[in-house]
């Protein structure tokens, strides 16, 4: 529980907050039955609504700023769903979150002293609290089952849920249940850095939320699509409709749609399948779109939805826009000219699948399908499929080929999973080597770190009321490291030296200062591994290190978790990372300093500036004498900054002090080559960071050097001198402070040495069982092979570690490449 927020909120409960968004009271919002899986997926959530939606922008840029609410229920869950103006990590104690059960204004607590919400149940962070009997937190709730999504990551989407049959545990309401209405109200709160509370329905309004009854079961087998009587929407014009198709209020009446019945397309062996009812193009296009709906309006519990889909080659499945399926498609993003990775083999077959229940409503529901051609294959196109909600369903095993064998490296990753379908409740046993597997009950084996014992054939059991599958047994493979670890990556400030290794390390070897060694004198005086990242040391160094000096760092004896010891050096300059710590710019002297601050407030008032560059970046660190008050906009808001890139003071927008052809004005930049103020051209490329995004008096930001002029491509650092004036202004653009006062700041730009690459990584070959080999390495690298070592050398660019060949007569040869 985190107090410290508890104290700061309580301090505010008298006030009446008028800084959150504008909202007003809002109706009452229809409920949604929906089953909605906690875990940061919000796809589950299509078809629900907003219940509140934001439109006054963002009114929060320093804490949790909501953008839009969602709710929905099923009979034993609310579930709450939010999205937010900004990034930003609303459960660490942060959010509020209300809830105001009897309907009755005048009982429970009242935050923000609204008289028009008396909340029953608190929830913060991970923890709900009882309110109901007028106190804020009377006691946390034990039975709430509140879960979260992404609990800990920041983002702009996060979901919740709470128990509807949470009970209080204080005073008159031990016991009594808290959540149990039928209609209830609902306040979101945030608390900024700085602690205050910001409700996101304002002028004391908050949500009224009608819960959703469930609908009725379903005891039998209910057709939702049939192959040949269910009418479609088609579209063959051979034109790319992106992803706009898939919206469901996407109009699909106009031409070139048509409409008609199963199946669809042309054969040129026309009783291998049902009758073609819908003849279609046959002039060589590659997508085909197809578009129907259909009610569902029961409980989706323990049904099976099954497909069962005759198709000449490939295809992807949505329902409601969200894809639920593809049949022999490639993983990834599929375009209108992707091809299938194969066609229907033997012809007619006929694919049968599940699709989740979560996909779908209570009420219409929008099936879509885009079919594609397999290469070589335009003698045929056909397409017909039927929906079943299927509550008697028997188990079918409906990929074969699953679950799958699989070769991987030891303490990796790897997941095992079947392909069964049937009406439910189903349950779930793992075997391995024909033995149970203790607590091994889901639909996936996950093994988070596979160990060696864990190689064997594995088998699942899949049961419901009508009797058992077992699949056919997968054979899973682990290759032993014998590898060292490789350096993927170094970073080097002032004084400390990042190293990321490409595995898992010894933490008494990573830790070992004896194991590291610096050129040109400088020494590590300590190392220290990572305690959330066991692939990353940090080293210290007993002095700072000199900007623009190439060093070695050495490193020999550092082993990973499996004894494989390294013995290699890499070279490395020190640079900046923009990352809001100070800390690498150690060394480094002001290229302008002021001696005083000017007295001015409601503007940045500039300190310090420094400058610096790399081969690819120029870098910038500005200190404030006073930070900036938040109405005023931190660093860099209200800030011009005017650079003068080639040199030449005749060219560019200024008064004869400074030709700009560049200005930065508030992190946004604009072209001023042509002499005016802002020539109506931005700038292309310029990978502007600024950090921290906090308030302060101390920042840093970067310019790429490569940048182009948005008016004709051209450089905009053409020279290797250049020159520059900053100036704070106040919330009306009005100049209020300049540095320097009179003339320029100048800059020459370092011409520093770069480091060599990094050594590549080193490769082991494994032979396996039934005739196959694997090929494992470690990053960085590209893998290539030959037949002779004199011969020409082939890049593997998709192969991934290990790399499984079969085992031939011939000889091959493995390398890595830069």
């Amino acid at each position: 529980m985190k107090t410290k927020h508890l104290k700061k909120l309580l301090s505010n409960l008298g006030l009446v907050c008028v800084c959150g968004l504008a909202a007003s009271a809002q109706a009452s919002v229809q409920g949604t039955f929906k089953h909605i899986t906690i875990d940061g997926d919000t796809s589950d959530w299509v078809g629900v609504a907003p219940a509140y939606v934001n439109e006054n922008g963002v009114n929060n840029p320093s804490g949790v700023d909501f953008e839009n609410v969602y709710l929905a229920n099923d009979a034993n869950y609310l579930y709450i769903r939010y999205t937010l103006q900004q990034p930003a990590n609303p459960f660490l104690g942060n959010t509020y979150i209300w809830l105001d059960n009897d309907d009755n204004d005048s009982t429970g607590f009242h935050p923000f002293g609204n008289p028009n919400f008396g909340s029953s149940v608190m929830v913060i962070s991970d923890q709900a609290y009882q309110d109901a009997g007028g106190g804020f937190n009377e006691g946390t709730l034990t039975d709430a089952s509140v879960a979260y999504g992404a609990l800990t990551v920041p983002g702009t989407n996060f979901e919740f849920r709470i128990a509807r049959s949470v009970t209080g545990v204080a005073g008159t309401f031990a016991g009594v249940p808290l959540l149990n209405s039928n209609i209830i109200k609902v306040q979101l709160a945030s608390e900024t850095g700085g602690g205050d509370s910001l409700p996101a329905f304002n002028n004391y309004g908050s949500l009224s939320y009608i819960f959703a009854t469930a609908p009725a079961v379903l005891t039998t087998n209910l057709p939702l699509v049939t192959a040949g009587n269910s009418s479609w929407k088609v579209n063959q014009s051979g034109t790319d409709l992106g992803t706009t198709w898939l919206d469901q209020a996407y109009d699909d009446t106009l031409s070139p749609w048509t409409s008609g019945n199963g199946l669809f397309g042309y054969t040129s062996t026309p009783g291998a399948y049902p009758t073609i009812h819908t003849t279609l193009s046959s002039s060589g296009q590659n997508t085909y779109y197809f578009r129907t709906h259909f009610s569902w309006n029961n409980l989706p519990d323990n049904i099976a939805f099954v497909i069962t889909n005759y198709l000449s080659d490939g295809a992807v499945y949505y329902v409601n826009g969200v894809e639920a399926r593809r049949v022999r498609m490639a993983d990834g993003t599929a375009s209108f000219a992707t091809s299938a990775t194969g066609t229907n083999s033997p012809a007619g077959h006929v694919d049968v699948f599940g699709i989740s229940a979560g996909l779908l409503l209570i009420g219409d529901n929008l099936l879509e399908v885009e079919t594609h051609q397999a290469a070589a294959s335009s003698a045929d196109m056909v397409f017909g499929m039927s929906l079943t909600a299927d509550a008697q369903l028997p188990l079918v095993n409906a990929n074969t080929n699953l679950p799958a064998n699989q070769i991987t490296q030891i303490a990796q990753f790897a997941a095992l999973t079947a392909d069964v379908i049937g009406s439910g409740p189903l349950s779930y046993q793992w075997y391995k080597n024909g033995a149970p597997i203790t607590g091994a009950t889901n639909a996936s084996l996950i093994f988070y770190s596979v160990s060696a014992g864990d190689a064997g054939g594995y088998s699942l059991c899949v049961s419901n009321s009508f009797g058992t599958n077992l699949t056919r047994t997968a054979s899973l493979s682990v290759l032993l490291d014998t590898i060292p670890p490789a350096i993927r990556a170094i970073a080097a400030g002032s004084s400390q030296i990042t190293v990321m290794f490409s595995e898992p390390l010894d933490a008494t070897s990573a830790n070992n200062v004896a194991h590291y060694a610096l050129s040109g004198g400088a020494i590590v005086a300590s190392a220290v591994i990572n305690p959330s990242d066991s692939k990353q040391v940090t080293l210290t160094t007993a002095a700072p290190l000199t900007f623009g000096t190439i060093y070695a760092l050495t490193v020999n004896g550092v082993a990973d978790i499996f004894g494989n010891a390294t013995q290699t050096t890499v070279s490395f300059t020190r640079t900046i990372a923009i990352d809001g710590s100070m800390d690498d710019w150690g060394g480094l002297t002001p290229v302008y300093s002021s001696v005083a601050p000017s007295g001015i407030t409601g503007a940045a008032d500039f300190k310090d500036i420094y400058a610096c560059n790399d081969a690819s970046y120029y870098y910038f660190r500005v200190t404030l004498w006073t930070d900036i008050a938040p109405a005023d906009g931190q660093f860099p808001a209200y800030v011009n900054m005017f650079f003068d890139t080639d040199d030449n003071v005749g060219t560019g927008f200024g008064s004869g002090v400074l030709g700009s052809e560049m200005l930065v004005q508030s992190g946004y930049s604009y072209q001023e080559k042509n002499g005016t103020f802002n020539d109506n051209y931005g700038i292309n490329g310029l990978s502007w960071l600024c950090l921290p995004t906090s308030p302060g008096t101390n920042f840093e930001f970067r310019l790429l050097k490569t940048a182009t002029f948005g008016q004709d491509g051209s450089p905009v650092f053409s020279a290797s001198n250049i020159h520059f004036i900053f100036q704070g202004m106040d919330t009306g653009f009005n100049v209020q402070n300049q540095v320097p006062a009179e003339g320029v700041i100048a800059y020459t730009t370092v011409t520093n040495p770069v480091a060599d690459p990094l050594p590549l990584g080193r490769l082991s070959l494994t032979t396996l069982p039934g005739g196959q080999a694997a090929v494992v390495w470690d990053p960085p690298g590209t893998l290539q092979q030959s037949s002779s070592l004199n011969g020409s050398w082939t890049n593997l660019p998709a192969a991934v570690s290990p790399h499984v060949i079969p085992v031939s007569g011939g000889t091959l040869f493995f390398r890595l490449t830069q």
